[in-house]
């Protein structure tokens, strides 16, 4: 993961009961973050680098009207991934640090933290923008694939 990115995960914007923020240093990466429903819970907290997290998501090419590409329900539920690990897109491992369990977001990729030039044939094109709407469950208990 590149270096500046990196240094970015560690800025935590999320603090108290604010939504979820993305530092405004990813926009200009094309980043884009927004909270569709809110946590319930009444101490709402965010994962952490390296943290076993519990997701529901569905992945569209484009943008929310796209055709979808992936999904937890063709998964056959949440997946348990653990941040932080080079396993996930980048823009997925900058972003989820930033929302809190129990809130449902979409999440806007760009090319360069997504799939990139190579894409995801056959369903994602080279340098494709990607669209997640994701739901970040509570903690996991569960080991994630790693």
């Amino acid at each position: 993961m590149h270096p500046s990115l990196l240094a970015l995960l560690r800025q935590r914007s999320l603090t108290g009961t604010l939504p979820p923020r993305l530092p405004a240093a990813f926009e200009p990466l094309g980043l884009r973050l927004e909270l569709l429903t809110p946590t319930s819970s009444p101490a709402p907290a965010a994962p952490s680098e390296g943290q076993v997290i519990s997701v529901s998501f569905t992945g569209r090419v484009g943008d929310k009207d796209g055709p979808i590409f992936d999904s937890s329900e063709r998964a056959g539920g949440p997946l348990a991934v653990r941040l932080g690990r080079g396993k996930l897109i980048a823009g997925w491992d900058a972003a989820l640090t930033h929302v809190r369990f129990g809130d449902s977001v979409r999440l806007t990729v760009p090319p360069s933290l997504g799939y990139g030039r190579k894409g995801k044939p056959p369903l994602v094109a080279p340098n494709a923008t990607l669209c997640f709407d994701i739901t970040l469950h509570e903690p996991a208990a569960q080991t994630a694939a790693e």
